[in-house]
């Protein structure tokens, strides 16, 4: 009798010990769980902000450019006014002004 008590004690013992086992490790994995999403999140997080600044950039480039262009081809049609001043002239009185 005393020896299944011992034993009953012993296997209640190891079944603590065991229960404690599991706990630690579980609560160990749910800090890794958690630490991996977090990693995850601002590993994200950092290729949206480096998106974000590279469409900005891009966006500027092409502002700049449009800008540009606008600029050129302004300069090009005021250039040509009285190309097309005497243009549409001629063809009003329908002969040349020269």
């Amino acid at each position: 009798m005393r020896e299944a008590v011992t034993v009953k004690a012993e296997a209640e013992s190891m079944d603590e010990q065991y229960q404690t086992r599991l706990a630690t490790s579980r609560a160990e994995a749910r800090q890794r769980v958690d630490a991996i999403y977090k990693d995850a999140e601002d590993q994200a997080r950092s290729v949206v902000e480096a998106a974000q600044k590279e469409a900005e950039q891009s966006i500027a480039n092409v502002r700049a450019s449009l800008s540009e262009d606008i600029q050129r081809t302004r300069q090009s049609l005021e250039a040509q006014v009285g190309q097309f001043a005497d243009e549409i002239s001629e063809k009003l009185l329908e002969r040349p002004l020269s």
